[in-house]
């Protein structure tokens, strides 16, 4: 499986909006806000930060498909990774590193902006432990 990193198309908005809002819903520790008001405030916070140029979105796709998502990784313009999520099906197969690399070449530190689990497994992409 070849594997091509393209940059973001219009079509792959609503994919995107509701893959970072429902992983990140439910990577949540603690208290919760109701999901409708979760879902309607951080939609809200990434469209604008897209609108104004703050955020940009790279997609992980199949090479000889380039309409099949496989994940996706959204980098604010300082370099800052906001999110990065990757299919349940295609997780472990270098996918998420291939998106990393795609923005940071060989930096071995970055900021993240949320923080959940599979934080510590990013970890482990970046520093190559």
């Amino acid at each position: 499986m070849k594997i091509k990193i393209r940059e973001f198309k219009e079509e792959d908005t609503n994919f995107i909006l509701s893959s970072w809002i429902k992983s990140s819903y439910s990577n949540i520790t603690g208290y919760r806000e109701k999901y409708g008001n979760y879902h309607k405030g951080l939609e809200t916070i990434i469209k604008r930060k897209y609108a104004s140029g703050e955020i940009v979105p790279y997609i992980a796709c199949l090479d000889d498909d380039v309409d099949f998502i496989l994940g996706f990784a959204v980098f604010g313009t300082d370099y800052t990774l906001h999110y990065v999520f990757v299919k349940e099906a295609f997780k472990r197969l270098g996918i998420a590193k291939q998106l990393l690399n795609h923005m940071y070449k060989s930096r071995k530190e970055i900021t993240v902006s949320h923080w959940c689990k599979d934080v510590e497994h990013l970890k482990l992409i970046v520093t190559g432990n």
